[in-house]
């Protein structure tokens, strides 16, 4: 008889979730656009950004397809040591270094500051919040 534990999505699973949702974010893709592209749900985008489904190697190719990255691009920042462990039974993949350390909100927030940053027409403007932000982050060269 099957176990009634909840399904404990893998590292690998939970790494490749979050890189599928990160491109998917930096595209300006909705998860409805990506789906219709795939030719499956909005629901399946999902389970595979969290993990909760595995995404297959053909579906993978598909994905990094529409997503314009090299399959491998969704493997980057994963420890070698990485198994198909449950998440909660081993140490979490290391995120990309250019993203060490930052939250999936925070990650949300600055893609979200980067484009209403880009729409901003004149350059003055864009200057002195450049300036502030490097000022209320502490840079030295603000």
């Amino acid at each position: 008889m099957a176990s009634a534990q909840p399904h404990t999505p893998n590292i690998v699973d939970l790494h490749v979730g979050s890189r599928l949702r990160l491109r998917r974010k930096l595209m300006r893709m909705s998860q409805m656009a990506l789906a219709a592209h795939l030719g499956i749900t909005f629901q399946q985008v999902q389970k595979y950004e969290s993990g909760h489904n595995r995404v297959s190697a053909s579906m993978l190719h598909a994905i990094a397809q529409v997503l314009k990255v090299p399959v491998g691009w969704f493997f980057e920042g994963l420890e070698p040591s990485a198994d198909s462990t449950p998440a909660g039974e081993a140490k979490k993949p290391l995120p990309s270094k250019r993203l060490s350390g930052y939250s999936s909100r925070a990650i949300a927030e600055s893609l979200e500051l980067v484009d209403l940053f880009g729409r901003i027409k004149t350059d003055s403007y864009r200057k002195h919040i450049l300036g502030l932000v490097k000022a209320m982050a502490g840079e030295k060269n603000a």
